[in-house]
């Protein structure tokens, strides 16, 4: 195959699609017989931040920009997914054929501590993913699976400790550092790295202890809620995702983390009882309650009755005020969809699905509606919306005649897999960010 280094933009267009025609040969066994001989040392070492020029496969920066974001590769791979919407033989599963999470440019980018999970999406309302796979793939996964890929965040040089940014505590504060963080900014593509546009660098932790000042994090929502939870996770566990799977989470969820700190997800239907359950068996006494509004009933007959779930929760708050139980809760708004969220579906029994409500527009028209409507007004509000939908390839982005107008979004390398679900690196960025809020969250009620 045409994948030597160094690349010019033709070798990179042939190997490119000489990578995606090796994806009929193999088989998902195949790939990963072949990924666990591959062998995974050390490019970038995590545990401190970088003194000098940041160097990945050997190469600059600025080398591997000009060799891994080119024109041609964005123009093949909008071309190969153009043609699979257009395909009626996809039709049945479009939404998991026509995924362009891209196996050439993951490979183009990663580093060893990188790594992907091969999704294979059924119904609209579930999916599974497998073992990760490190960092190279040796080809693209078959047909009938996305790629959930994690890049693994790397600090900016000369990134202080944690234990030195003290800071001020108060849910003021904490809402103007959420604010800072995520009201625009852009992807720094060869740090993995969410850039605040306010110039507040984003903290990346790496193996240093985590904030302790709450004693559980809990999640309410759907799939997307616990994609925020495995976030957290995936920092608690220094991005390791073979302890932080991105599969569907829709029970009350262990999702682990370090020094077995709970980071657990639930549904709103757990709040009268497993909640409350978990809350009095772990005797806790500071948590942190993050909450989503579910995606899948846009139906505002239903409007009232979620945000009396939503309600129901927050209350507890003031019910565990009373028992010294301090409980912060934090409202994450719905980032939208992705840009390969089609407007309908086949699901496996060949019934077509409309998908239209789980457009970004309806997405968050219903969140604001939910918003309005709660009575119980949670302590902060984080909006994802820039951090997530700047990682996202869209269509909109190609211009006619020149091809390359997603360098903004680092060419799609961190956006949703199947439009629907955040990115493992897009999580990771989001979970840095949250476990430094926990440092701005008052210790007394």
């Amino acid at each position: 195959m045409g994948c030597d280094w160094p690349m010019t933009d033709q070798s990179a267009v042939r190997c490119t699609a000489d990578m995606h025609n090796a994806a009929t040969l193999l088989n998902l066994v195949q790939l990963s017989v072949a990924v666990a001989s591959i062998s995974t040392g050390l490019i970038v070492k995590l545990s401190r931040a970088p003194s000098g020029p940041l160097v990945l496969h050997g190469r600059s920066a600025r080398e591997v920009q000009t060799q891994c974001l080119g024109s041609n590769n964005i123009s093949l791979r909008r071309d190969a997914q153009q043609k699979c919407q257009q395909s009626p033989g996809m039709m049945k599963y479009r939404l998991t054929h026509c995924h362009h999470t891209d196996p050439a440019l993951f490979n183009c980018m990663c580093i060893p501590e990188d790594s992907c999970q091969t999704v294979e999406i059924g119904d609209l309302d579930s999916y599974q993913a497998t073992t990760p796979l490190r960092c190279p793939l040796p080809a693209s996964p078959v047909l009938r699976t996305g790629l959930g890929c994690l890049y693994v965040p790397l600090p900016l040089p000369g990134q202080p400790a944690a234990q030195s940014l003290r800071v001020e505590r108060g849910y003021t504060l904490a809402q103007d550092f959420i604010n800072a963080m995520l009201d625009s900014g852009k992807w720094d593509c060869m740090r993995r790295t969410w850039r605040p546009a306010s110039g507040r660098p984003l903290h990346i932790w790496t193996g240093e202890r985590l904030p302790r000042g709450v004693d559980a994090i809990a999640t309410f929502g759907d799939s997307n809620a616990a994609n925020i939870a495995s976030g957290l996770s995936l920092v608690a566990n220094q991005y390791n995702l073979s302890r932080t799977s991105i599969r569907h989470q829709k029970q009350e969820t262990p999702i682990g983390g370090e020094d077995d700190l709970p980071i657990v997800h639930f549904n709103f239907t757990a709040v009268s009882g497993a909640f409350r359950l978990w809350v009095r068996s772990l005797s806790l006494q500071r948590i942190l309650v993050i909450a989503q509004v579910g995606m899948h009933d846009l139906d505002y007959a239903h409007l009232n009755f979620q945000a009396g779930q939503i309600d129901a929760l927050f209350n507890l708050s003031q019910e565990f005020r009373s028992h010294g139980i301090i409980m912060h809760t934090l409202w994450v708004r719905h980032q939208g969809s992705g840009a390969v969220k089609p407007l309908g579906m086949y699901t496996r029994h060949g019934h077509y699905m409309s998908l239209v409500n789980q457009q970004t527009a309806p997405l968050r028209k219903w969140d604001a509606e939910m918003l309005r409507a709660i009575k119980f007004r949670p302590s902060l509000i984080l909006d994802p919306f820039e951090i997530t939908q700047a990682a996202e390839c869209a269509q909109s982005d190609l211009r006619a005649g020149n091809q390359t107008d997603c360098s903004k979004s680092c060419q799609g390398a961190f956006e949703s897999f199947d439009g629907t679900h955040i990115s493992p690196t897009v999580a990771a960025n989001l979970g840095n960010i949250l476990w430094r809020l926990i440092d701005f969250l008052p210790r007394t009620a």
